[in-house]
């Protein structure tokens, strides 16, 4: 594949300082306030504020926290090989396409989808998109980013991360925002902090 894009500085930026500056973001959002009844969970790489009887499964790059009505907030990031593509348009097409057919092979009902786009503040190269559907009883925001990171050895390397709100439809509009309130309060601490 050839570079990502003309606008992507020709020098590669190391995976290490591309994740650094993701984490860090996640990192920053730990300032906001949580709500009077949340207590601080905490694990060897996360903290997160919620209500006291939610739990949540941690792993080095990831976090699931799961609460009452069904609510669950999923957070993961990873390099990984670039999706193949001509150039990176083509890359970032593929990659995009290849996340709604993997949600969709989940029995996942695409109801809304924003366009792939690069959110205020990130590099040229990154891209997000937000999907919103239903699974089964459940209703979910599932957003994926991805970005260049660099070429080793003749292999295009990229950064990957997915978020995932969801909850049982009936409880939607009361978890939403209590979804985002934990979002918000996510701390990382793991390797490349």
């Amino acid at each position: 594949m050839p570079s990502p894009s003309p606008e992507v500085p020709a020098r590669n930026r190391p995976l290490r300082a591309r994740a650094v500056g993701a984490i860090a973001a996640v990192v920053a959002l730990a300032a906001v306030t949580a709500p009077a009844d949340a207590v601080v969970h905490r694990s060897t790489y996360w903290s997160w504020n919620g209500p006291a009887n939610w739990t949540a499964s941690y792993g080095t790059y990831g976090i699931t926290v799961m609460g009452d009505h069904g609510a669950v907030l999923d957070v993961g990031f990873s390099s990984t090989v670039c999706a193949k593509g001509a150039n990176w348009t083509a890359s970032v097409t593929n990659y995009f396409a290849a996340q709604r057919r993997t949600l969709v092979q989940r029995k996942f009902k695409i109801t809304s989808a924003s366009r792939i786009a690069r959110p205020a503040g990130k590099g040229v190269s990154y891209r997000r998109q937000t999907i919103g559907g239903t699974l089964g009883k459940k209703r979910a925001l599932v957003t994926f980013d991805y970005d260049f990171t660099t070429s080793t050895g003749g292999v295009n390397y990229c950064y990957q991360r997915s978020e995932s709100m969801s909850a049982l439809a009936t409880s939607w509009t009361a978890k939403l925002p209590q979804l985002r309130t934990v979002k918000a309060s996510l701390a990382y601490s793991g390797p490349g902090a």
